[in-house]
This record gives C-alpha cells, structure tokens and sequence, in this order.
C-alpha cells in the first residue's frame, strides 16, 4: 500500500455468492488517522461497470430477467432516463 500511496482498503472474498473472508487495511484519507472498517464506504468508479455487467448477465443464466426488460422495472433508488438503451438489450 505505501509503494503505491493507497491509504485505505478493504478486500472480501465470495464463494457461491456466500462472503467467506473479510479485511479491512489502513486509514479512510491519506494523512488521516481514522481506520477503515467494515462500514467504510468505498467508491468503485469504473470497476463497478464490469461489475455490474456480471451480476446483470448472471441474473439472465438463472432466468430472473430477460435482456430485453426495462432496466427501469428493476431500479429502486433511481431511474435511467428514458431513451434507445434503457433496455438491456436494445438497440439504437
């Protein structure tokens, strides 16, 4: 972490969507003092696209979801606006 000057992470390991190993590593800002925990709050940026991607095509394999539903049908918190790719699997 120091040759790279990342002051904090966490790591899990999932095995069959079970958590199976959990730690946690350094401070929450560079030059801070308070550690990260098991309630620290990372943001992903891009890695949560590919991410993401997985746990969608994942959910096709096990036949909850089609790609050619409404994304929109299945968010909570938030909406795509609607256009050509608020379906998985549409085309512009």
């Amino acid at each position: 972490m120091e040759l790279y000057r990342i002051p904090g992470m966490s790591i899990a390991v999932f095995d069959k969507n079970a958590l199976v190993w959990v730690r946690t590593y350094g401070v929450t800002q560079a030059g801070g003092s308070e550690p990260v925990t098991l309630d620290t709050l990372f943001q992903a940026a891009s890695v949560s696209k590919p991410v993401t991607a997985l746990a969608a095509l994942r959910t096709v394999e096990q036949g909850k979801v089609s790609l050619d539903t409404n994304i929109n049908d299945h968010l909570c918190s938030w909406m795509v606006p609607d256009n050509a790719f608020t379906t998985l699997g549409a085309k512009p």
